[in-house]
């Protein structure tokens, strides 16, 4: 078979599987825009100073409804993809994840009710109501549903990026075994490319590396608790740790405290991993100490390291196709 043709198959291939569109590496961006909206809006309606504009009123009140409806389209996004995750999950992960559902549920069900209680009463607001309501509105969401929200995401992103590093190591075999049939043909070429393939392989152990740091970082953090709640179920002398941590509330904001229900969920992400450090700073001249990674921050390097073992299978699609000038 002709060098040339050759060559022209391996390009293609590296093209073909040198892009990453398939792959799921975040928010969906429909979703992704509802949730910067609902943050941005609700800092509007609290901030916004009155302008004295006739149809002032009226618009904050559309905006209030759109910040709900966009609450609402968030909460059942993060159901869907909870709910779509592998079966195969352990008694501990199915626990939180009904637990995160459940909250979900109450999320919806509280958004629902505000809908309602705004539709119901907006002949009787005036500028300073609204603006107190989105007031208390941001404040329980921001202690009722961003932190247990988060977790469910980071979750979805943790499982998205096993899947994607999979797939991209599946990529890097056929890359890797198509490359060392046409090496007789690459001749010194060859040498570059492998140093190529070596790059992208390191970024997917890296890549692969941080996610099971993220994983066992959140699973210390949130899962955990379920796993020894679930033993010491089973086990009579056992003592189980109680929560009193509060959820959503299912009355509408009316300007007056809202109540709580109990939740078995852990609430709360720590800034640094489990892991903490000993060292101690004695002398003015020593670096200081940098916190561990979050899991959110362990997800996203995760991320880049795939895009980079990608860009790798690029360069090196390049590297080929100028073999053929």
């Amino acid at each position: 078979m002709p060098k040339k043709f050759l060559l022209i198959i391996f390009i293609f291939t590296l093209i073909s599987l040198a892009h990453p569109a398939s792959l799921v590496f975040a928010e969906t961006p429909t979703i992704q825009k509802a949730i910067e909206n609902v943050r941005d809006r609700l800092d509007d309606l609290v901030t916004a100073k009155d302008d004295n504009d006739p149809n002032e009123l009226n618009l904050r009140i559309e905006t209030f409804k759109k910040v709900i409806t966009l609450s609402i389209t968030e909460a059942k996004d993060l159901k869907v993809k909870l709910l779509s995750l592998d079966q195969s999950l352990d008694d501990a992960i199915k626990a939180w994840q009904k637990a995160v559902i459940e909250n979900l549920d109450k999320a919806i069900e509280f958004y629902g009710k505000q809908d309602e209680f705004i539709s119901d009463n907006e002949k009787t607001f005036d500028i300073a109501a609204i603006k107190s309501l989105a007031l208390e509105f941001k404040n329980w969401r921001d202690k009722n549903y961003i932190e247990n929200s988060e977790q469910a995401r980071n979750f979805i992103l943790i499982d998205q990026k096993v899947k994607a590093i999979q797939i991209a190591k599946k990529r890097y075999q056929k890359i890797s075994a198509d490359l060392e049939k046409m090496k007789s043909f690459l001749l010194k070429d060859a040498d570059k490319l492998n140093k190529l393939l070596l790059r992208a392989k390191t970024n997917l152990e890296e890549s692969e590396n941080l996610n099971t740091e993220a994983r066992n970082l959140f699973n210390n953090t949130f899962i955990n608790r379920f796993r020894f709640e679930l033993f010491a179920s089973s086990s009579p002398t056992s003592t189980i740790p109680t929560s009193t941590e509060t959820i959503v509330p299912t009355e509408p904001i009316t300007g007056e405290s809202t109540s709580t229900v109990t939740s078995t969920l852990p609430t709360s992400e720590p800034a640094t991993s489990t892991a903490t450090s000993t060292l101690e700073t004695n002398t003015s001249s020593s670096p200081p100490i940098l916190p561990n990674p979050s899991i959110k921050d362990l997800i996203k390097d995760s991320l880049i390291k795939i895009k980079d073992a990608y860009l790798v299978f690029i360069e090196m699609s390049n590297l080929v196709r100028g073999l053929l000038k």
